[in-house]
């Protein structure tokens, strides 16, 4: 937070009035509760004591504050019994001092920049005066969803730091940022300000208000509306940044539903979690023209009640959230998203657990702290604020615990051993045992990095186990414990725990800096290493430029063979770009630019040369643009371009408004889904000039919902298309959830069919709010997938089921069994189906089924042959 820069020493004159509180105690001022806080604050050097019997009084005068609404003057101190908060309504107080107490003074204005001054010994005898400066002024507009001003919305401003992000990310969905304090520094000082002491706006009639005393930098506005959900938006203040901000209000909606469990009865006390982006409103553009959200990653947990029902939010319209329950005693859901509103979720819970002993690998005996952390295939969206697993006592070195539904592995650790990482196959009951699990010991290696020519340390090397070590090559898992790494300080140095002790696992250290990926074996012994990194002379310098000479902006990106990530250069007014330190070899220079594509190159560098002159020029060849228009707040539109014969050409992601592509054929086809499943598919072809121009609208705000079922029961997972006649406007994808619902959000209005992906299609006028229930016929396939040697659940297979060849109507349907092996096709039309099963361990297998009624499979995996 900038604060005001003019302060002037007072000490001739004394103040008419004054309003204080006590040190250390609650007080009302002026209508203003201020609770008792402990503010922390050094001051200046000690005070003179003062004369036994009189209490010291600081006078001061506030000057700058002509629109008179008042000023909170804090004071505060080094002891916690030593502060106090004051609103003073005219221009001059008085406030008690403590006798010896280094002190400062905070003044808080509404429109005036904040102000923070360390109170001298003299100022205690004579005065001070505080000259508050205006700031930066912000224009807020808060509009509704449907464009119309609201008035009378709490605004509140704060300076973006990590303090306040971390409060926000602390409190959930009770998160405002009017309980969050303000933390001021100057001058090597720094204060906090409470929370009441903060200046809040309101919105007038035509839903505009002005804030000013903002300091230059970024702030997080908030716009606060009963029955609106409360936004954050991420704001730039000053400079060349614009000074005006629009915030649309959206109202509040909930997603409900209830928890029932494995024996089918509502599970009450259930937690249900609940994980959704929340968009900050600004957008960062990309050389490449894609478009990076700002985004909040939130995260709430609400219990179910007696009934075992649960409602959670507000949320925003259209917001996609991640439902989760979990029960220390009753097992996991698995996770399911969800379009807010929705009501009647189910969430079905399914009891799995794992369970084994840890024991030391050299002395065999039970290891008794550890953690057991399930790795799930679906990672979900975390709390920022997540703590880590902790460190468990287990008697014995055994455990049993719960894991999520569909848990591919998990990873068990403890203090000063090395991670083991285990797959995890549950039988029928739910139950998984691993057995003896042996830890190794690791042991702490220490290092130094040096340049091979120069022999100077080399500063910033990240330092880790090398990626390519994996403990089970089908598991794909990187054996070694990927939250430990290290970064060399100023003398090279570096100190890196979890390496093994074991003399038959060889340890590779991967060492990264400036650009070069660098592997070092370690000796079974190896306490230290010194590394030294071959750092080339090489140079390569160049421009990107159009084709008529001049240059063009983008991104200039540098490979070479076994590194793990390329360098990457903005080049700058004059196009130019340039690489030093290079040793000798073959380098890929490639680039993005908003003017066109550009074709990369190879180029070789001996050691030590300079290698001058390398032109990329940017070729606009095929050229779309055109605009977007009635995507959702929260939603955005990737656009896919395919030429003709269907080969992918490029792709870009966009929000509303206009957009730009390069590299597109002469005839191709786009495809734009957007992140609700929402699609257009559109087939064009470029002018003789290679422009081509598209405008894509989806202004649908219709809802289409139902409930599909086969034979009286209700179908979980059902895939559904619903296709306007009107090819112009946008398919809408959905598929139903545990009680068989629905919902196409966002359709436009007339004639649809709806298409299930078991081969039916179903006609609907779309008119607002419609609904259309779904009835497929009562024949349904399922089975199990198990491994022909260990007869164990094959978990993680794939079962594809479609029509032969010529048969109609057309289906093809696939699904991921479950933990046990199982998997099951609902709602099929009586007839013959191919039904192919593959997994990624084993070789795959295919069957022709006649299917009438109800059938049941079982299949048999192999392993692929040598």
């Amino acid at each position: 937070m900038a604060l005001g820069d003019q302060v002037t020493r007072k000490r001739e004159s004394e103040p008419r009035e004054t309003n204080m509180t006590g040190n250390g105690v609650a007080a009302t001022v002026g209508g203003v509760v201020a609770s008792a806080i402990v503010w922390l604050l050094a001051g200046g050097p000690p005070a003179a004591a003062s004369p036994p019997g009189q209490a010291p009084v600081l006078a001061g005068r506030v000057l700058g504050n002509e629109a008179g609404q008042g000023v909170w003057i804090g004071l505060v101190g080094r002891v916690a019994e030593t502060h106090s908060w004051t609103f003073v309504e005219g221009d001059e107080f008085k406030v008690d001092l403590p006798a010896d107490e280094p002190i400062s003074l905070v003044a808080v204005a509404k429109d005036r920049v904040p102000l923070l001054l360390p109170v001298t010994n003299v100022e205690r005898r004579g005065g001070v005066e505080l000259r508050l400066a205006r700031g930066e002024a912000l224009t807020v507009q808060v509009r509704s969803d449907d464009g119309a001003p609201l008035s009378n919305v709490r605004v509140v401003a704060v300076p973006e730091t990590r303090a306040v992000f971390n409060a926000l990310a602390r409190e959930q969905f009770a998160a405002s940022l009017r309980d969050v304090t303000i933390d001021l520094g100057r001058d090597g000082q720094t204060a906090q300000v409470p929370p009441f002491a903060w200046p809040v706006w309101n919105t007038d009639r035509d839903g505009t208000v002005r804030i000013a005393g903002l300091g230059a930098g970024s702030h997080l506005v908030q716009a606060t509306l009963d029955g609106h959900v409360r936004v954050v938006r991420a704001v730039d203040v000053g400079g060349d940044a614009p000074n005006s901000l629009d915030i649309p209000l959206s109202k509040e909606y909930f997603v409900a539903g209830e928890v029932v469990g494995v024996d089918g009865v509502a599970a009450s006390g259930v937690e249900v979690s609940a994980s959704w982006y929340q968009h900050k409103g600004v957008d960062m553009p990309s050389p490449d023209g894609s478009l990076s959200s700002r985004a909040v990653l939130r995260h709430t947990v609400v219990a179910t009640d007696e009934s075992g029902a649960f409602r959670v939010g507000p949320f925003e319209g259209e917001t996609n959230v991640t439902l989760f329950a979990t029960s220390s005693a009753a097992g996991s859901s698995m996770r399911q998203e969800v379009l807010v509103p929705s009501e009647g979720v189910e969430l079905r819970l399914q009891r799995e657990s794992v369970r084994g002993q840890v024991v030391d690998s050299a002395t065999g005996e039970p290891l008794a702290r550890f953690r057991v952390v399930p790795q799930s295939p679906h990672p979900p969206a975390l709390p920022l604020t997540r703590p880590d697993p902790k460190w468990i006592a287990y008697p014995d070195g055994r455990f049993d615990v719960l894991v999520e539904p569909m848990t591919v592995s998990v990873r068990i650790d403890a203090p000063e051993y090395i991670p083991h990482f285990a797959r995890v196959h549950t039988d029928h009951a739910g139950q998984h045992d691993l057995g003896e699990i042996a830890l190794d010991r690791e042991r702490s290696i220490t290092g130094r990095v040096r340049d091979a020519k120069t022999r100077q340390p080399v500063a910033g090397a990240r330092v880790g186990r090398s990626a390519s070590q994996y403990q089970d090559p089908a598991l794909r898992t990187a054996a070694s414990n990927w939250f430990v790494g290290a970064e060399t300080d100023a003398d090279g140095t570096f100190a890196l725990g979890a390496s093994s002790t074991r003399a038959d696992v060889a340890d590779v250290l991967e060492v990264k800096a400036r650009g070069r990926l660098q592997l070092v074996e370690l000796a079974a012994d190896s306490a230290h290493v010194e590394i030294e990194m071959s750092f080339g002379e090489g140079v390569i310098a160049g421009s990107l430029l159009l084709r008529d000479g001049s240059p063009a902006t983008g991104v200039v990106d540098l490979n070479a063979s076994g590194w793990s990530y390329p360098l990457e250069q903005e080049v700058g007014d004059d196009g130019a770009f340039r690489w030093e330190g290079l040793e000798g070899g073959e380098y890929r220079i490639g680039a993005a630019s908003f003017d066109g594509v550009v074709e990369a190159r190879v180029v070789t560098v001996q050691d030590g040369e300079l290698v001058d002159g390398v032109v990329l020029t940017v070729a606009p060849a095929g050229r779309l643009t055109g605009s977007i228009s009635g995507l959702f707040r929260t939603e955005f539109v990737t656009l896919e371009v395919r030429e003709r014969d269907g080969r992918f050409a490029t792709q870009r992601t966009f929000r509303n408004g206009p957009f730009a592509m390069q590299g597109i054929p002469d005839v191709f086809t786009v495809k734009a889904e957007t992140s609700t499943g929402r699609s257009l598919a559109l087939r064009s072809y470029l002018s003789e000039q290679g422009e081509a121009r598209m405008n894509l609208d989806f202004s649908g705000r219709s809802r289409l919902t139902g409930i599909v079922s086969a034979g009286g029961r209700a179908l979980a997972g059902v895939r559904l298309a619903a296709m306007p006649e009107d090819r112009s406007r946008p398919v809408v994808y959905t598929r139903t959830n545990d009680l068989g619902r629905y919902a196409a959000v966002g359709i436009s209005n007339g004639p649809h069919s709806v298409a299930t992906d078991t081969g039916r299609s179903f006609p609907v006028a779309v008119a607002g709010s419609t609904n259309l229930d779904i009835e497929l016929p009562p024949n349904e396939l399922s089975g199990t997938v198990r491994s022909e040697a260990a007869g164990r659940p094959a978990a993680g297979a794939w079962v594809r089921l479609s029509r032969p060849e010529g048969d109609a109507p057309a289906v093809a349907l696939r699904r991921q069994v479950a933990s046990d092996g199982g998997f099951r096709f609902a709602g099929l039309d009586a007839g013959e189906y191919l039904v192919r099963v593959s997994h990624r361990d084993f070789a795959e297998v295919s069957r022709r089924v006649a299917v009438a009624g109800r059938q049941t499979l079982l299949f048999q995996l192999k392993r692929p042959s040598p």
